[in-house]
């Protein structure tokens, strides 16, 4: 297997236009390992680990800005990821064991655009944008016109993702995410989720009152899906018990599941609403 390493973005970019075949990238290789060793995997591999530049967090211009390549360690322990991202950082410690989090990387869970990633749904529900290098230029996309399907991104041959971009949100606001599992311990962070929902909502300053709210939901579709049913019915409520409830049942509506060794279709239609609440009582509580 053609081994390659950028140690930095000159080098990297230099690689992938030179490059006369599509490159494999290699980040995190939590993923990648496993389909070498099922002999899925046969392109040149070009390791990106090591460019400076894709494992930065900062702030720019009102966003919060994640390199591609920063580990699931990382943003556990970034002070700017549990300032103004939480709901990142709680994916993130629901992601895999402690070896699969000093590794893996954000930007190749994004890539490996599983319906059920967890981090992947947490994004979108942010409504991040997802940067893309490629021939030279950097081209920037909102999170869900990126992910296309289960396992498939727009992302050209030799084109690599670069950077996230997270608007900040002015308090008071508050987030919250919640998966359900079909293993006997509910919190094991090995355990893919069977439906997920990702929760952001915005309270009017000195009011109860909700100004919006972002609902995405995992595992119950071909990509993580916005609920915009529920999030139209909490706009502009105060949101009391019985309006709760019926966003968390309106979520049903923007679901399309499938049968598969986790749980069938219809149970995930079954559970959304219980799962949907949960999330979307823990952002209300969190909201400050």
């Amino acid at each position: 297997m053609p081994y390659h390493v950028a140690t930095s973005f000159a080098e990297m970019a230099t690689l992938l236009g030179q490059a006369q075949a599509r490159f494999t990238l290699l980040a995190g290789g939590t993923d990648l390992m496993v389909a070498r060793r099922e002999q899925l995997l046969e392109a040149p591999v070009l390791d990106i680990s090591r460019v400076p530049e894709l494992r930065t967090i900062a702030l720019e211009d009102g966003k919060l800005v994640i390199g591609s390549t920063v580990t699931y360690r990382q943003l556990l322990e970034a002070p700017l990821v549990q300032r103004h991202c939480p709901l990142l950082q709680e994916t993130a410690r629901r992601t895999g064991s402690v070896q699969i989090q000093n590794l893996g990387t954000l930007g190749g869970n994004v890539v490996n655009a599983s319906p059920a990633g967890d981090s992947l749904t947490a994004l979108v529900a942010l409504e991040a944008e997802v940067e893309v290098f490629w021939q030279g230029k950097r081209h920037v996309k909102p999170i869900g016109d990126f992910v296309r399907g289960p396992g498939r991104v727009d992302l050209p041959p030799n084109g690599v993702v670069t950077r996230f971009f997270i608007p900040l949100v002015e308090a008071p606001w508050g987030s919250g995410f919640y998966k359900l599992v079909n293993r006997a311990y509910p919190q094991h962070p090995m355990a893919i989720a069977v439906v997920s929902a990702a929760v952001v909502v915005k309270r009017a300053p000195g009011e109860n009152r909700l100004l919006w709210a972002r609902v995405a939901l995992g595992a119950v579709a071909p990509t993580p899906v916005r609920a915009r049913e529920s999030e139209a019915l909490l706009c502009g409520q105060v949101p009391e018990a019985t309006c709760v409830q019926r966003a968390a049942q309106a979520a049903v509506q923007a679901v399309s599941p499938i049968d598969d060794v986790r749980a069938s279709a219809a149970y995930r239609r079954q559970v959304t609403p219980a799962v949907v609440e949960k999330a979307l009582r823990a952002a209300l509580e969190a909201c400050q």
